[in-house]
């Protein structure tokens, strides 16, 4: 990990990152990973060219996302919500797109307060494991209704709809 972290370090116009896990393993720890390569990733996410982030199978703590103010698109592919992570206190992010895959519903549920003061324009939403939720989904379009202008929906197998 040292060896990542000093290549990361000399990225300096880096646009978008992924941190990601192959599998949805149980243990999504982002508290694991080095204390080296936190500061290291951190520092990648605050870089001025940063416009995107992705975070697959981990319990990355949102709140390291203040003062993240060139991040535009965020995709949250397999989260989970570190029940210590306070979703309430993240400012200044520029998030104008927003991608949820694979997120459980506790997790989807934690984001949706947050998503009441971003005025996302663009959220896909991939419901996991082909466990379409309605009432979920009404909850979570609740959130953002008053800024969305493009919505992607994936029912899993049964079809896809797209709104413009």
């Amino acid at each position: 990990m040292d060896k990542i972290s000093t290549i990361l370090q000399s990225l300096l116009r880096l646009e978008e990152i992924t941190l990601a896990q192959r599998c949805a393993c149980r243990q999504r720890a982002w508290a694991y990973l080095p204390k080296k390569f936190h500061r290291v990733f951190m520092d990648c996410l605050h870089l001025p060219s940063m416009k995107e982030l992705c975070i697959r199978n981990f319990d990355f703590p949102l709140s390291s996302l203040n003062g993240c103010n060139t991040i535009e698109n965020l995709t949250l592919c397999g989260w989970v919500q570190d029940k210590t992570d306070s979703l309430n206190n993240i400012h200044c992010l520029a998030l104008h797109s927003l991608t949820i895959q694979n997120c459980d519903a506790s997790s989807v549920r934690a984001l949706m307060p947050w998503m009441q003061i971003r005025s996302l324009r663009s959220l896909a939403y991939k419901p996991c494991y082909n466990n379409f939720n309605l009432r979920l989904f009404s909850e979570l379009i609740g959130s953002c209704s008053n800024s969305l202008t493009s919505l992607y929906i994936d029912f899993g197998y049964r079809c896809t709809f797209h709104l413009p």
